[in-house]
């Protein structure tokens, strides 16, 4: 062992504060979908123990080392193998019990990590506590051959003093609980450095579709490898940029590209030891978008296992497997997952000094996220005002609003700000946000919001996020929830006024008449410019995301105070015809929303069933629906959407709490938007 180791249109995802202990939270931006934990510990079963050392002797040597177990099975494991490959991208390091594994295609028991002096002790004590906790397997034997794999923590750690323990290997065992795992400085992790900034243990996952269920991927790391050139996050070569307290490549220029990693891959599908073997290979590619090149000196060691089929190993054994026709999915999970564990154990860690007074760096979060910034990797904050926090009619603070949208990025998501809302007068400006399923995809559209005054759709959605979460893990979504924020905030319908007037023009940020066409000529637009900034940009974004979203039905949560029984508008192709709207006419009424079956509205528009056919209003709706449009002087196609739906409920009729909770029903209600 070596001694040291789209189009492109407004993508962004939510930053906050730089002290923050995951990559995510600093608003790095990552493919997939990641479990509840975004930890190995999602699969469910695992469990993950560490034992941490940091202390200096008496004689001013430094202690900087630990163990990690990592159970498959949990306790269970005890008696309970797992199917299971190892793969060696560059072999300098040391994995013992992998000749059996690669031969039986089992792994027994628990995979261990600790520093590379430590192997020996961690082993004997493995066996040790395998032999006191388990009774014999069933050849009739009580014996192991646990899988032990070790990074280089000399750089900070007297890793000569051997100061690893058998108790320590122990206390990692019994300790070892399911939940979220403890990630940088930790563990066998304790000491490591990669890319010269302090490392460890960083993990993550990913929820993957496979034949229309869903498995789980997880990823634990021990990084200690590479160094500070070769960086790249989120595909960004900040490296190169990031010089300051370079470990090994400061003093000496020529410095080999050297260390170690570990990685461990886990998880629920049903596949046999020659898939996982597939997985296993599949993490170096998670690795090398780090900008690792696997180096002559490292040792880059890496273990997949299964929990998706029983293991035994006397008897007739029945197992399932999935075809390798349907592997794509967990190949990408292992990748994505990868690549998010390591850069969580350099974001989790923490400046380390140690053996002789030797240093280690965490890596600088703000600067870090400068130059991500930089290449256009990361987005700005949302920048909440304080101010506006309070409400007196018991809505939702626009900042507890945002927070609950913004959680879908938790469920790999990807955010837009289209635009910042700061209409003449106002102190301050607001966000206007868009978030999108990372699929995309003919997909369901969900607006909400455009008119300030009506509070229930936005509140809706924020208690609806976990339905419309489910939704999009079966097809994309995009979701627009407060196209208004400014008139939410101060109770405004329009941009420029109060309420709705019938001689004075409000600037609704939804109005689309300068792309829809003149019904008197075609080749023209109603209106030569969009009635505000707000309204260009939202519109520009919907055509734009149109074209890697074609909406195939598009939802629009309104209120209006002026009636006292509700409708559903249909701009679609089927009018009052559409299923979906039925639907809605049904669900509204089941949930206490008085529903007009007939008449007209205060503009003339027939009701038929509580259902309005397509109507030429201007809107944001009417724009989803067209044919075609014009886009600076030129007819192009439209969005077209085959389902175009308007909620519209009662305002002062019905209290806000019943309007918030019919409109969740409509939404919770709506589980397909294909054709």
């Amino acid at each position: 062992m070596s001694g040291r180791f789209l189009i492109a249109v407004l993508l962004s995802v939510f930053a906050v504060a730089a002290n923050a202990q995951r990559a995510r939270d600093l608003g790095i931006p990552f493919e997939g979908t990641p479990g509840p934990l975004n930890a190995i510990t999602d699969v469910a079963g695992v469990t993950v123990g560490h034992t941490t050392l940091i202390s200096d002797t008496a004689d001013g040597h430094a202690i900087r080392t630990g163990v990690t177990a990592i159970l498959p099975r949990g306790r269970d494991s005890l008696m309970e193998p797992v199917m299971a490959a190892t793969f060696a991208l560059n072999g300098n390091g040391e994995m013992t019990g992998s000749a059996w594994v690669e031969e039986s295609g089992l792994l027994e028991g628990p995979v261990m990590l600790t520093n590379t002096h430590s192997v020996g002790v961690v082993r004997d004590a493995t066996i040790a506590w395998r032999v006191r906790a388990a009774g014999p397997d069933a050849s009739g034997y009580t014996w192991s051959l646990p899988l032990v794999a070790e990074t280089w923590d000399g750089h900070l750690n007297d890793i000569n003093g051997f100061h690893v323990q058998a108790r320590d290997a122990e206390a990692a065992l019994e300790n070892a609980s399911g939940g979220a795992v403890a990630e940088g400085n930790v563990g066998g992790g304790t000491g490591m450095v990669c890319h010269e900034y302090k490392c460890g243990i960083g993990t993550a996952s990913r929820v993957v579709s496979v034949l229309d269920k869903p498995y789980t991927v997880g990823v634990l790391v021990q990084a200690n490898y590479g160094l500070r050139d070769s960086l790249r996050i989120a595909g960004a070569p900040v490296g190169l940029h990031m010089r300051d307290d370079r470990v090994y490549s400061e003093d000496d220029a020529q410095a080999d590209e050297t260390g170690s990693i570990i990685i461990v891959v886990a998880t629920d599908a049903p596949l046999l030891p020659h898939q996982l073997k597939r997985l296993a290979k599949r993490a170096a590619l998670g690795l090398a978008r780090m900008g690792s090149i696997a180096g002559n000196g490292s040792g880059d060691i890496f273990v997949a296992f299964g929990t998706g089929n029983a293991a035994g190993q006397a008897g007739l054994q029945k197992v399932q497997m999935l075809g390798n026709e349907h592997m794509d999915p967990l190949f990408a999970g292992v990748v994505e997952a990868t690549e998010e564990a390591i850069v969580n154990a350099m974001i989790a860690a923490r400046d380390m000094t140690g053996e002789e007074g030797r240093y280690a760096k965490a890596i600088d979060h703000e600067q870090l996220q400068h130059w991500l910034s930089y290449y256009k990797r990361l987005a700005p904050q949302l920048d909440l005002p304080a101010s506006v926090e309070t409400y007196p009619d018991g809505r939702k603070p626009v900042g507890e609003l945002y927070r609950a949208y913004t959680s879908l990025l938790e469920k790999g998501w990807q955010m837009d700000i289209v635009t910042r809302s700061q209409p003449p007068g106002r102190e301050y400006a607001l966000p206007i946000i868009a978030l999108r399923t990372p699929g995309a995809g003919q997909a369901c559209w969900i607006f909400s919001g455009i008119h300030g005054e009506e509070p229930a759709g936005p509140n809706a959605i924020a208690e609806s996020i976990d339905a419309i979460a489910e939704l999009g893990a079966h097809q994309p979504v995009v979701l627009l929830p407060l196209n208004n924020p400014q008139g939410y905030v101060n109770n405004w319908r329009y941009l420029n006024m109060q309420k709705y007037s019938e001689t004075v023009a409000g600037q609704s940020v939804g109005d689309s008449e300068h792309l829809l066409t003149d019904p008197d000529n075609p080749e023209q637009a109603r209106q030569e410019n969009a009635s505000s900034p707000e309204a260009d940009a939202i519109t520009e974004y919907v055509l734009a995301m149109s074209e890697l979203y074609p909406p195939a039905a598009s939802i629009d949560l309104h209120e209006d105070n002026l009636i006292s029984e509700g409708y559903v508008y249909s701009q679609g192709k089927l009018g009052a015809a559409d299923p979906l709207a039925l639907a809605a006419v049904k669900t509204l009424r089941a949930n206490g929303i008085a529903i007009r079956m007939s008449g007209e509205t205060r503009f003339g528009e027939v009701i038929d069933g509580g259902i309005i056919g397509p109507v030429i209003d201007g809107s944001i709706d009417e724009l989803m629906s067209a044919a075609s449009i014009i886009v600076d002087g030129q007819v192009q196609a439209g969005p077209e959407a085959h389902t175009v739906l308007v909620f519209e409920t009662p305002a002062d009729q019905v209290s806000l709490r019943q309007r918030i909770a019919a409109q969740s029903a409509l939404l919770r209600s709506i589980t397909s938007c294909s054709d």
